[in-house]
């Protein structure tokens, strides 16, 4: 990572994000679909409840139940 012009104090917040965010790589997750999903409100509260990154963790939860269909 690059610091050299790394600048403290509120006059150059906008220049810590300018270096944050200039080698920054775009990475998607892999083989993912957009759909919409109707889940319940406890469901999704459920989730949420468990902090950041709680949609990777919605995802876990029937990726992990798909890998065991097939394996009887």
């Amino acid at each position: 990572m690059m610091f050299s012009g790394w600048c403290g104090g509120q006059q150059n917040k906008g220049k810590r994000r300018f270096f944050y965010w200039k080698n920054a790589k775009l990475v998607e997750p892999e083989n993912t679909q957009q759909i919409t999903l109707r889940v319940k409100k406890s469901v999704l509260e459920g989730f949420k409840a468990t902090g950041k990154s709680y949609q990777n963790r919605m995802n876990a939860a029937p990726e992990s139940f798909a890998r065991t269909l097939g394996k009887e």
